[in-house]
């Protein structure tokens, strides 16, 4: 062999293994995304009261965040099937929130005082999705989302092995 043919044989391997690492990289990701919306679908739905809240908002001339609404953080007393325990919701946008709450969505909320999301939130129920073990929660709206990406995922993998099987044995 000569010496360019190594070095080529060098290039193409080291080629090679960028897209084997590249494609290891994204499959290990879709995985992940995958069994995350697994776990959220099997979660129980429920109700839960808001017992307690933290709204915050982004400075609007702070270039990292697009959206100036405010986010809220709500601490929850949950029910699921008699039994009660409390936990953290993740921050939700006030967009979602007005969805939870079964409110018209409004850009108002970048205007309501603390005594306005007092009255909007204390002693609110709202629906949500919960797993008592670890005590994670989620909207019930992120849980039907969930439900649809396991489906539309075990169609796909369905249809995948189904065309394997096919073009295999035929």
């Amino acid at each position: 062999m000569k010496n360019w043919e190594i070095a080529l044989a060098i290039v193409l391997l080291l080629i090679l293994m960028v897209f084997w690492a590249f494609f290891a990289r994204v499959v290990y990701g879709a995985l992940t995304m995958i069994i995350q919306r697994i776990k959220i679908a099997c979660m129980q739905p429920g109700t839960a009261q808001v017992i307690a809240f933290r709204v915050s908002t982004h400075d609007p001339e702070d270039r990292l965040y697009d959206d100036a609404r405010p986010v809220v953080e709500l601490e929850l007393n949950c029910e699921i099937k008699g039994k009660h325990f409390h936990l953290t919701l993740e921050p939700l946008t006030s967009q979602n929130l007005f969805k939870a709450l079964e409110l018209p969505e409004h850009s108002a909320s970048c205007w309501m005082s603390d005594s306005d999301w007092h009255q909007l939130l204390d002693g609110r129920w709202i629906a949500i999705a919960c797993n008592p073990r670890n005590e994670k929660a989620v909207l019930i709206e992120q849980l039907h989302y969930s439900r649809e990406v396991v489906a539309f995922w075990l169609i796909a993998s369905a249809g995948l092995v189904t065309t394997v099987l096919l073009a295999w044995y035929t």
